[in-house]
């Protein structure tokens, strides 16, 4: 159906997904387009810790100022239970410890190739953030100005490959090995991407992989004491 064109609010909840595709994106900037009045209002209580994050959902939303209420503030304090907090800490099982350590070798082996494009020079490899690769990601098409030049090209194949690479360690060792082998089992299918298919054809995510197949214990040993607690 048709927008009205005399919308005055519109009011995004859970706002931190407004980034890359999600339908929020292209949304905001057609609701904009059509009624250029518009107050937009995102509502979320998990902004994400990265600046860089909140900084994407402000612009894809047009948000101009952001409000922040913490548990403490006066407006907010009365309705906040208090909640006792006690830390469980866990051993990582042996099968994270080894998954973790060839997808590490993988990603730093990535991060190695994208400094030979000029990239990354500022960080050693163990302090490379997730944000640091979606800095050089920018930086390589700001360079490339829409033309292909080869050596841009194979630079942002290696920053993809190292997100992946990036993204399968925190599966493993945020999540276990279920997440782990969910991320990277698509990318084993037929039709899949050559990105994808660079990423799980390398010898050293295949043996992460294989490692993770074998494992007959439980995902993440994090589960035991919450099912433990819980019950």
């Amino acid at each position: 159906g048709h927008l009205p064109k005399d919308l005055s609010v519109v009011v995004f909840d859970e706002a931190h997904r407004a980034v890359g595709d999600y339908a929020y994106v292209p949304l905001a900037r057609e609701l904009r387009t059509w009624c250029p009045s518009v107050l937009f209002l995102g509502l979320t209580a998990s902004p994400g810790h990265e600046e860089e994050h909140i900084e994407e959902v402000r612009r894809n939303l047009f948000i101009e100022t952001i409000v922040l209420r913490t548990k403490d503030d006066p407006d907010v304090a009365p309705y906040v239970q208090e909640t006792d907090l006690s830390w469980i800490e866990v051993q990582p099982s042996e099968v994270i410890t080894q998954v973790s350590g060839y997808i590490t070798k993988y990603v730093h082996a990535r991060f190695n190739q994208i400094r030979k494009y000029g990239f990354l020079r500022k960080r050693k490899n163990p302090q490379v953030r997730i944000q640091d690769l979606n800095e050089a990601y920018a930086q390589v098409f700001a360079r490339r100005k829409g033309e292909f030049v080869p050596y841009l090209f194979q630079a942002s194949r290696q920053i993809n490959l190292a997100r992946m690479g990036t993204h399968a360690l925190l599966c493993i060792e945020r999540q276990g090995v279920d997440a782990f082998l969910k991320f990277l089992e698509p990318k084993m299918r037929p039709g899949r991407s050559k990105v994808d298919a660079s990423l799980v054809n390398d010898p050293l995510v295949q043996r992460a992989y294989k490692a993770a197949r074998r494992w007959k214990g439980p995902s993440h040993p994090k589960l035991e004491p919450l099912v433990r607690v819980v019950s």
